[in-house]
């Protein structure tokens, strides 16, 4: 490297000591998820993918010069990796994972002399020009396009970024498009890319590593990828990362600021802040957040498979729901059911498929082989609504501003779209309600897109976009380490309690609901009786989501201003 030309991509001892920790890294983190995630039978295609990956990894680490990983305990890793198959896939990787993780555990890193640190700025240096994105083997679709979603928010409003991504799932970053360029996957993409970077390049780029469960057990950033400006890594189960300013040089230990509420995507857009400091951020935020909703005549998209067991629902309960939904309209609506990618998935399906065609008619239900998640996008793009559990096509119709009746638990309300046309409905008592429920909001969209809402109803609309398109902005801001402007944010916050409680009982009558007369506490939040900006910023982020997750927030965001 003296000379200045970069490293071939795979040649030289240090090349292949990278290679072999990024190895051994995702080996760790496909056993640690299988380990750990509850699997459902809606989701045995994850399974199939990591049984895969082990497969192919195993043989890359055997073509390797290794340091890390001598032959002996190479061969008995891969003898116990062979029993995957015909074993309980939880068993087998709990018996492999405490010994990959106590190796990489061991790896000496030069930054842990470094300065910690735990208050990183993210309006200050390095500036970077580029950022290469590892995406880490344990985390979800939907968490991944979350991740994805903001850091290309914040790369767009700093200006020349780009985000180079190694991604298992290319065509998903292809949906996010500029500034995405996309890397071959995961684990030797990225390295190999900033190896071929002439050293004065490197200058200008960073390094991130995103997974869900803390996959990477190395105590320390520099050793994985070649020397930059800026390494950081983030998890997004237990709200945590690092980041290593190498220039200063000072170690930072990152955590999702106390009193935020537990909403993936508020979290989402602190990371990227982070992870892609830099002055002036401004622009006008994600395009999708607060937009006019666009209405397509197309078929509702139905999402039946799902990780969570207990939204693994039978066909006789969306039998239920669109017998009640053909009542509602006078007509059987057409229905495209969202594939499954494998064939014991395609067989769960057929359930549901049966028992929705019994009720609407063959000629109203489409079915289709299995598609990429850019064709997914693509078909949710033409769709008039989405129904079903809250994983990743929830996620992409939020990026779409699709409307969308989302099926979820309590505790999952924090993966919920904001600032999208989005009605979310958690099991109630019996299953003839909990259809009867969901029925009913998704007649509440489709009449919205068909019929003109009445003026007041319009107006409302129109005014709580624009009112909660500025809150988003001033706590997007916050978010980014701008100071607040907590007068403005109290004026819009006011705007929002007053339209809230002038629309409540026509929403109820939209949804078929009983109208509660009470008002939510959220209709009496005050702002400024908090001692600090801080503390005010922090309870009105709370407040944020409790309003976005509201029925009258779900339809106000879905009328047209016609």
């Amino acid at each position: 490297m003296a000379d200045g030309r970069p490293e071939e991509q795979g040649d030289g001892a240090e090349s292949a000591r990278r290679a072999e920790l990024q190895l051994c890294r995702e080996l760790h983190g496909i056993f640690q998820s299988l380990a750990t995630r509850p699997i459902s039978e809606g989701n045995d295609g994850a399974v199939l993918g990591a049984l895969r990956d082990v497969q192919a990894l195993m043989a890359e680490l055997d073509g390797l010069p290794r340091a890390l990983l001598p032959e002996q305990r190479l061969r008995a890793l891969k003898s116990m990796a062979d029993q995957l198959p015909r074993l309980p896939p939880q068993t087998v990787a709990r018996s492999l994972v405490r010994g990959l993780e106590d190796l990489l555990a061991d790896v000496a890193s030069p930054d842990l002399d470094y300065p910690l640190a735990f208050h990183a700025s993210p309006t200050g240096k390095p500036a970077l020009r580029a950022l290469a994105v590892q995406v880490g083997p344990s985390i979800g679709v939907g968490d991944e396009l979350l991740l994805g979603r903001a850091l290309v928010e914040r790369a767009r409003a700093l200006g020349e970024v780009t985000l180079h991504a190694s991604s298992r799932r290319p065509d998903l970053w292809a949906c996010l498009g500029k500034p995405v360029q996309l890397l071959p996957g995961p684990p030797l993409g990225a390295q190999r890319y900033l190896e071929t970077l002439p050293p004065q390049e490197r200058s200008g780029v960073g390094y991130l590593y995103l997974d869900f469960l803390r996959s990477d057990p190395m105590p320390g950033l520099e050793g994985a990828v070649p020397a930059l400006p800026l390494l950081g890594r983030w998890f997004m189960g237990p709200y945590e990362g690092e980041r290593l300013d190498v220039g200063r040089p000072m170690r930072y230990a990152l955590r999702a600021p106390w009193g935020l509420p537990g909403c993936r995507w508020l979290e989402s857009r602190w990371m990227a802040a982070h992870m892609l400091p830099g002055a002036g951020a401004s622009g006008e935020g994600d395009e999708g957040l607060w937009r006019e909703p666009v209405f397509r005549d197309g078929p509702i998209a139905l999402q039946g498979l799902t990780s969570k067991p207990r939204l693994m629902l039978p066909g006789s309960f969306y039998r239920e729901v669109f017998a009640r939904l053909k009542a509602l309209l006078g007509h059987s609506p057409r229905v495209l059911f969202l594939p499954a990618p494998t064939e014991k998935g395609r067989a769960l399906l057929e359930d549901l498929h049966r028992g929705v065609r019994e009720v609407l008619g063959p000629e109203a239900v489409e079915d289709l082989p299995p598609q990429s998640l850019s064709q997914v996008y693509r078909l949710l793009a033409g769709a008039s609504a989405l129904a079903g559990p809250d994983t990743f096509s929830a996620h992409m119709a939020g990026l779409l501003a699709l409307p969308q009746v989302t099926l979820t638990l309590p505790e999952h309300t924090g993966w919920l779209s904001l600032g999208a046309p989005c009605l979310w409905v958690p099991p109630l008592e019996t299953p003839s309600a909990f259809a009867a429920a969901v029925a009913s909001r998704l007649h509440a969209f489709l009449v919205l897109a068909r019929e003109p809402a009445e003026p007041a109803l319009q107006e409302g609309g129109r005014k709580w976009r624009h009112h909660m398109r500025r809150v988003d902005a001033q706590l997007r801001a916050w978010l980014w380490g701008q100071p607040p402007r907590v007068a403005e944010l109290r004026e819009d916050l006011h705007a929002v309690q007053r339209l809230y409680l002038r629309h409540a009982e026509a929403v109820a009558r939209r949804l078929q609901v009983r109208y509660a007369e009470a008002k939510p506490a959220f209709c009496t939040f005050e702002p400024s009786v908090y001692d600090t900006e801080e503390e005010s910023v922090l309870a009105s982020a709370r407040w944020y989501q409790a309003v976005c997750l509201t029925d009258v927030s779900g339809v106000l965001t879905a009328v047209p201003a016609r």
